[in-house]
């Protein structure tokens, strides 16, 4: 749940706070979206789920899933995938693996359609309930995302990852609430203080209230965390 694009600027860096969200099992690091100074310094959480991996995302604002190499139509994968969900309704899994097909192509409507489909047919799953989420933050629609990370949060109140989506929901929305955005924050460290995406995240929130004190007491924390996180150099170069 990699998870892209949040975009919120900061004093040249553009922060993607956003799910690089592979359906459904968000395994090992979510894809970072790029900070214009540093791709690496606008992480957004991984959101564990259980549905099924997709690799890589590519938004390419086409309408249909991926074209073969030689143009000559959908790739034969893809097209499975979708018949799979259109000839089965009630799967869920082949509902969300659409949704990933389409997700993957920035197609986030579709994308939405089909999530909202695993959801008909089971309305608490936290692997769908986070895609629906992920997508939406994607989309810019940081109220809905929220809306859905909070029913996550519900089954999972534990769920570090999507309680850091959750938190940058308020960090980016118009206008932001970025009191709410630190409280779910701080609530993420007290179940993991280690937790790498959140202390950048809220590092890069004080630097945005310049609050250069506040904020080099979180890049502390973030080296003993990870003396090696690729953001330490520069959330230092903005907090002196």
């Amino acid at each position: 749940m990699n998870k892209d694009n949040i975009i919120f600027g900061l004093t040249g860096i553009i922060i993607g706070l956003v799910a690089a969200v592979v359906f459904t099992l968000r395994t090992n690091n979510a894809g970072s979206v790029g900070a214009s100074m540093n791709p690496n310094l606008a992480i957004s959480a991984e959101n564990a789920t259980n549905a099924v991996p997709f690799g890589d995302l590519s938004h390419t604002n086409k309408d249909t899933p991926a074209a073969d190499a030689t143009g000559g139509g959908m790739q034969p994968q893809v097209r499975a995938a979708l018949d799979a969900a259109n000839n089965n309704p009630k799967d869920m899994r082949a509902q969300l693996n659409a949704a990933g097909m389409y997700y993957q192509i920035g197609n986030f409507d579709k994308a939405i359609e089909y999530t909202d489909r695993a959801l008909a047919i089971e309305p608490n799953n936290v692997g769908a309930l986070t895609a629906a989420g992920d997508i939406r933050f994607d989309k810019g629609d940081f109220v809905e995302a929220a809306r859905f990370y909070e029913h996550v949060l519900e089954h999972q109140p534990n769920n570090v990852n999507v309680r850091t989506d959750l938190g940058s929901t308020f960090f980016q929305r118009t206008p932001p609430d970025l009191d709410r955005a630190v409280a779910e924050y701080k609530r993420s460290l007290e179940i993991d203080a280690r937790h790498e995406n959140t202390l950048v995240n809220l590092a890069i929130l004080h630097l945005t209230r310049n609050e250069k004190e506040a904020a080099r007491g979180v890049i502390d924390q973030l080296a003993a965390a990870n003396p090696n996180n690729t953001s330490l150099a520069e959330l230092r170069t903005r907090a002196t």
